[in-house]
């Protein structure tokens, strides 16, 4: 059957409309094209634009098949879809099939989509994906709705309003306890305001869109690192003059606040705040400030000048400031200090040098200088 014109097609699960279609009654198939729209009855997502072939439910097909390709005015398919909640359920009062767990919505938009079932969908070329606060890119993706489950592969990244994650591959799942998991992995990278986080593999579990924590890991299932490329598999955080690296990193941020860095495996903190004191005679160890031990634990502070900001904000927006580092087990750490002759000059003159060993060493800090030290052992 060809129809022209101002085509509208209705079945038991869909309506759409287009310019021109044709339908093959013996295939069920129908091909659409022009201004296409594809309405779900059952469940609201919707499908516009591109070149249309649907494939119906028959006898020798259990699924129907939805593929929409860019069409010839180059504008791009999109689809717009619930996203399921693992503990959904549908009620016999809603056959609708919108669940009473609660859904948010999907937009993809890419240069095919292809859904089967009304559960699993994928999108190749230049995917980019919307969801609440968030903002996806990938060259293809795959969400299977009875997972809940988001894959994006090749140049992935998730944009936020606090944070950028970007990776070869982002997995995005939900978790029994409703939180979101987001994994990123092979050349992760994560860049917020605050810090800048690098590493093979970055988990984040967000409540709400605010990240909750972080952790940063050598790539599971991977061989473990020679000691030739330990060193750029570690993962390794840094803010402003502040670099922190070891076999893993967490991140604690209750409420989206940074708050702690957890650093495990000959964990290595290194601060830059003080290079001006540096001359040329200083050896390479001697050119930053430096804590070793086999953990280094980090915590922070927002750094307003308004305390009121930090009550109403929690500290979600502040810009932040490292508050105290501890090392534990064979903990060593090295400072620079101003010259001890009253008549140097700094950066001219050597800097006094401050070399300590110990079972345990506190740093605390203020505005980047360090305040006083305790060494336990």
């Amino acid at each position: 059957s060809d129809l022209i014109g101002s085509v509208r097609y209705i079945d038991r699960d869909r309506e759409l409309r287009s310019d021109n279609a044709r339908y093959f009654s013996d295939q069920g198939r129908l091909q659409a094209q022009g201004h296409v729209f594809i309405l779900d009855t059952a469940d609201g997502s919707e499908v516009r634009n591109g070149d249309l072939v649907y494939l119906r439910v028959t006898d020798f097909r259990p699924e129907e098949e939805l593929t929409v390709t860019t069409a010839g005015d180059g504008i791009r398919p999109e689809a717009t879809f619930l996203r399921s909640t693992p503990n959904e359920t549908v009620s016999d009062e809603e056959p609708s099939g919108v669940p009473e767990g609660g859904t948010d919505e999907y937009k993809v938009v890419g240069d095919r989509i292809f859904i089967r079932g009304g559960s699993y969908l994928t999108s190749t070329g230049n995917t980019v994906i919307e969801r609440d606060s968030l903002t996806a890119f990938a060259n293809n993706a795959v969400y299977d709705r009875s997972t809940d489950e988001l894959l994006l592969d090749g140049e992935a990244r998730v944009e936020s309003n606090t944070y950028d994650l970007a990776g070869q591959t982002i997995v995005m799942t939900t978790t029994e306890s409703q939180s979101d998991e987001v994994r990123a992995r092979r050349e992760a990278t994560l860049t917020s305001e605050s810090l800048h986080v690098r590493a093979p593999e970055i988990v984040m579990f967000l409540d709400d869109g605010a990240v909750r924590n972080l952790v940063a890991i050598p790539l599971s299932g991977d061989a473990p690192a020679t000691e030739e490329t330990r060193d750029s598999t570690r993962p390794i955080a840094s803010a402003d003059d502040f670099e922190l690296t070891a076999d893993s990193l967490e991140m604690i941020s209750p409420s989206g606040a940074l708050e702690s860095i957890f650093a495990s495996g000959a964990a290595r903190s290194v601060s830059h705040a003080r290079d001006s004191l540096n001359v040329e005679s200083l050896p390479d160890y001697a050119l930053a400030d430096w804590l070793e031990g086999d953990t280094v634990v980090v915590t922070f502070r927002p750094r307003l000048l308004d305390p009121a900001a930090v009550a109403v904000t929690g500290g979600a927006n502040a810009d932040y400031e490292v508050e105290k580092i501890m090392a534990r087990v064979q903990a060593r750490s090295f400072y620079r200090l101003l010259p001890t002759d009253s008549s140097a000059q700094a950066g001219i003159d050597p800097p006094a040098l401050h070399y300590v060993v110990g079972d345990e060493i506190t740093i605390h800090m203020d505005a980047g200088e360090l305040e006083s030290m305790e060494v336990v052992g």
